[in-house]
């Protein structure tokens, strides 16, 4: 038997990986409203951010994503991922002088188009390029729809962990309550903070909040992007953002946060939009912008995944899998992702 503590993005596909292979488990998560997965867009794109560089990784990654996502759509009975490119919109004629001298190597050239069509109704200036292999996934959805199975087969409860009624039997094996696990897996994000477990894991938060809009005007078959990103998710609403607030006292949707996504959006749509909600979520980043991933260096059979981030819906498929890989073929894990980095003195 294994307990799984949490069932966000990296829950879900944890316990999905085990599924797969009939494995024996338990899923304990207080079902919050709110959290950093079940707000976020789900997002998965090969380019890196403003330096425009390809993910390291990015074929393999991308892979390992299509392949989870689309076995999960099975399991769900409901379409939760969806390829579309990115048309990315240049911010200056330095953006235009950057993109040239990357679109120079092949790796680069792989995942763009350098002369996509003029998309309608934006404020483009300086011109763009379009990002292949790309899309988003409706992390949301599938959380709830893997929960509603993981309830009607007995392998989740809704309730608070408590880390103080986890205790280790005279064989090695974990107790909790009435539950006598083999292994213990922490899925927490930003909630690991609180984890005495991994209390050297340098988790660090990071509030993102994003606008839900209605739109008629532009593209619904493109991901547009241009400081912030606009996705349309359906009817005519798409989700706005998003922003990065490392210093966030709440969990709520602020002011501020709402006016900046605004602003962005002025300065992005040549049409009318309507804001029709405003949406909040708290990631978990570690300080070195690599996931943790691994079982813990003193306390055997105690592992954690944490520190997806912001590319967690790209990312996060291929750490899931390498980690059951880990737990039940004893394959190994990537240096640079494994938790025990933290334990090295």
């Amino acid at each position: 038997m294994i307990i799984i503590v949490g069932q966000g993005l990296a829950g879900t596909l944890v316990a999905y990986n085990l599924l797969m292979r009939n494995e024996a488990f338990i899923m304990i998560d207080e079902q919050p409203q709110f959290s950093a997965s079940k707000v976020a867009t789900g997002l998965f794109n090969p380019i890196n951010g403003r330096r425009m560089v390809v993910s390291r990784n990015a074929v393999e990654f991308l892979k390992k994503a299509e392949e989870t996502y689309l076995g999960i759509e099975k399991l769900i009975g409901e379409k939760i991922y969806f390829r579309q490119n990115i048309y990315q919109l240049f911010g200056s004629i330095k953006d235009q002088n950057d993109f040239s001298r990357r679109n120079e190597t092949p790796d680069f050239r792989h995942f763009v188009n350098s002369s996509p069509p003029k998309e309608q109704h934006l404020k483009n200036e300086y011109g763009a390029f379009e990002t292949r292999q790309s899309g988003w996934v409706s992390i949301s959805l599938m959380i709830e729809l893997f929960a509603q199975k993981m309830l009607e087969q007995n392998r989740l409860m809704t309730e608070t962990f408590e880390y103080d009624k986890l205790l280790q039997n005279a064989d090695k094996t974990w107790q909790y309550k009435q539950i006598k696990a083999d292994k213990v897996i922490f899925c927490e994000g930003y909630k690991g903070q609180r984890n005495p477990f991994f209390n050297r894991l340098p988790i660090r938060r990071s509030k993102g909040e994003l606008l839900i809009i209605r739109c008629n005007n532009i593209s619904k078959e493109k991901i547009i992007k241009k400081s912030i990103y606009l996705v349309h998710i359906g009817n005519g609403f798409y989700k706005a953002g998003s922003t990065y607030d490392w210093n966030a006292e709440t969990e709520s949707p602020e002011q501020p946060a709402r006016q900046y996504l605004a602003e962005k959006l002025d300065a992005l749509l040549d049409c009318e939009y309507e804001i029709t909600d405003h949406l909040a979520g708290i990631r978990a980043v570690i300080p070195d912008l690599k996931v943790a991933v691994g079982e813990h260096p003193e306390q055997k059979w105690l592992y954690v995944f944490n520190g997806l981030g912001a590319r967690g819906a790209m990312h996060a498929p291929y750490y899931a899998g390498a980690l059951v890989q880990y737990l039940m073929d004893g394959m190994e894990l990537p240096d640079y992702a494994d938790v025990k980095r933290f334990w090295i003195s």
